[in-house]
């Protein structure tokens, strides 16, 4: 049978009695409502668009935090769970070097590093990722997603990198950053999906 719910004289909800679907309209729902597990709650992204380097390092995990734009603070993306939810955590970064070098990074939350290797060996820098830049005017993508499983409540994620010694990092840019149609100005992403449990 079809028919309509109504609130305070507003439609809410309707059912299609051929394809037994109840469509809700002009409805919001409260914060406490609840989702089945695996559903996308929010989602919220930090974009770095400006040109970033640091400096290399020879000591290994020597890892330091990316300015945000505008140079006030740290490149970082703050999100509130509940229900001891999931955050997955997706990271976009464009890198290059002032030469043939290496770069490593990692994820941060607060203080804390995670999704990184757990066996480096004694000379071995332990990152989530590392690039080998191949020309001082390339650059190269660096991705990973990790599922992470923080406490309730207010968590803010970053990231921290790491050139080789000797030389600069660099972040949306190539080396000499020249003024040419072959070199560009590139963007960097962090995003965060709180999932469901």
């Amino acid at each position: 049978m079809a028919g309509i719910v109504k609130g305070g004289g507003v439609s809410i909800a309707s059912h299609n009695a051929g394809t037994d679907v109840v469509t809700l309209d002009n409805v919001t729902l409260g914060s406490s409502t609840v989702f089945p597990a695996g559903h996308v709650k929010q989602v919220l992204q930090a974009t770095k668009t400006e040109k970033e380097s640091v400096a290399g390092h020879a000591t290994k995990d020597t890892y330091v935090a990316i300015a945000a734009d505008g140079g006030s603070g740290n490149w970082e993306q703050t999100i509130t769970t509940t229900n001891s939810n999931k955050v997955l955590v997706s990271v976009h970064l464009s890198l290059g070097s002032t030469s043939t070098y290496t770069i490593w990074w990692r994820m941060q939350r607060g203080s804390t590093d995670f999704a990184y290797g757990t066996e480096p060996l004694s000379g071995q820098s332990s990152a989530t990722a590392r690039v080998r830049i191949t020309h001082n005017n390339a650059n190269e993508v660096s991705s990973m997603t990790w599922l992470d499983s923080p406490s309730t409540g207010t968590h803010t994620y970053r990231v921290v990198w790491q050139g080789e010694s000797g030389v600069s990092a660099l972040l949306n840019r190539t080396s000499s950053n020249a003024d040419a149609a072959s070199h560009g100005s590139l963007v960097s992403t962090i995003t965060l999906m709180e999932v469901t449990v």
